[in-house]
């Protein structure tokens, strides 16, 4: 690239994007360049959860089971009010359940031929 561009090398990179960027022992860390009121109000919502949240947990027993797998379905306006489809999926890792989702979709266009 150099010898098709002029560049010189100022200094390492510090921002990136409007994220002020950090390299901490082989680590980089992307934070927000100026935080506002609502990351604050963000992050103490997430931080009130995670306390309120120490005790759970998602436990795996020992066995010889012990496979990703998943399931996921779609209907076609399955909703016979607004023929809206919904989406969903699970993965599991053995015998339990790690994730899930159910949506519906927002738009739903019909089309008269």
């Amino acid at each position: 690239m150099a010898l098709e561009f002029e560049m010189t090398d100022i200094r390492p990179m510090s921002y990136y994007l409007g994220l002020e960027v950090k390299k901490l022992e082989e680590v980089i860390r992307l934070m927000e360049a100026a935080p506002t009121t609502t990351h604050m109000k963000v992050t103490k919502r997430i931080l009130r959860y995670l306390k309120g949240t120490l005790d759970y947990g998602l436990f795996y027993f020992s066995s010889n089971n012990f496979k990703l797998f998943g399931f996921c379905d779609n209907d076609f306006a399955g909703d016979i009010d607004d023929r809206k489809s919904t989406s969903r999926f699970i993965f599991f890792m053995g015998d339990c359940a790690f994730t899930w989702s159910s949506k519906k979709q927002l738009i739903c266009h019909t089309f008269n031929i």
